[in-house]
């Protein structure tokens, strides 16, 4: 681990400002290589890249808990899907769980923030995740005294994902939810916002099929989305320093270091676009 930190930064870490430890470890597709999905295995995970990370680069910013979610479907643990719950845990209650035992293990003296995950997923969302996300982002910051950064939030908007998250939301209603969504967020002092993502994607068989996943602000053929002009239209009115939007692009060749650790490169265009990119969000920071 030791090695693949010092090689990811020595490679890439040239003009990125920020550094994602792990993804999701408490979601357990995640569990392999060096991590086996414990809060003390966490823990080395961030104190080994983090003076790694810090003496290469002073004022890059560290992120802990690699993205723990802010809200799962309130259907429980049988009936919500892409999530595999602990055992008796829903996913945000084990999640919090793990959040104390990496705090009481002294995880967050290796890192500058926490990353969390912020997915209006299942049937129920549109009644209970707005204060889903004010409750938990409440807890987070009082177990780990942190700035928080969303460095995932999006919103599908076909049928085919409609099967999948327990309800169908219109392209329209994908941008109603990326404007509530940042103007929510921005409310509780949220310091960065990732969107996840520009393009549509298949990233199985580059087809457009039930495995297309809708949360881009293209679709699959590049055609934009009304969520597009909602984003133009945040970035327009968006004076505040400390919220700027940005777009950042994970390459391919950082999207295989995804099994050491997330890194984020800033790009200094809104994005570009005329070729698919399968793996882009869209981030505001506090890096104005």
């Amino acid at each position: 681990w030791e090695n693949a930190v010092t090689e990811a930064v020595t490679t890439y870490g040239n003009g990125i400002s920020a550094w994602e430890i792990w993804n999701e470890p408490c979601f357990s597709s995640n569990y392999f290589g060096v991590f086996n999905g414990t809060a003390a295995q966490y823990v080395e995970l961030m104190s080994t890249a983090y003076p790694i990370i810090k003496s290469a680069y002073p004022n890059a910013t560290v992120l802990g808990l690699g993205g723990l979610p802010l809200y799962t479907s309130t259907e429980g643990p049988a009936n919500t899907t892409l999530v595999q719950y602990p055992s008796g845990y829903k996913w945000v209650d084990y999640s919090e769980n793990f959040t104390q035992t990496v705090v009481n293990l002294g995880g967050m003296n290796y890192c500058d923030a926490i990353a969390l995950h912020a997915y209006p997923y299942g049937k129920y969302a549109a009644k209970y995740a707005g204060n889903a996300y004010v409750s938990s982002l409440k807890n987070y910051i009082k177990t780990t005294g942190k700035d928080v950064w969303i460095t995932e939030t999006g919103q599908y908007s076909e049928p085919y994902n409609g099967i999948a998250y327990g309800i169908a939301y219109s392209p329209q209603e994908q941008a109603n939810y990326l404007s509530s969504s940042y103007a929510l967020l921005k409310s509780q002092h949220v310091k960065a916002y990732f969107w996840y993502e520009l393009n549509d994607n298949n990233v199985a068989n580059n087809l457009y099929d039930s495995s297309t996943t809708s949360f881009g602000l293209y679709d699959f053929y590049s055609n934009p989305k009304p969520a597009l002009g909602k984003y133009f239209s945040l970035v327009s009115q968006t004076t505040e320093p400390e919220f700027t939007p940005w777009v950042i692009l994970s390459l391919v060749s950082v999207v295989i270091l995804l099994s050491i650790v997330f890194v984020r490169k800033r790009i200094n265009a809104p994005f570009k676009h005329g070729k698919k990119h399968n793996s882009l969000k869209v981030v505001e920071n506090n890096e104005g």
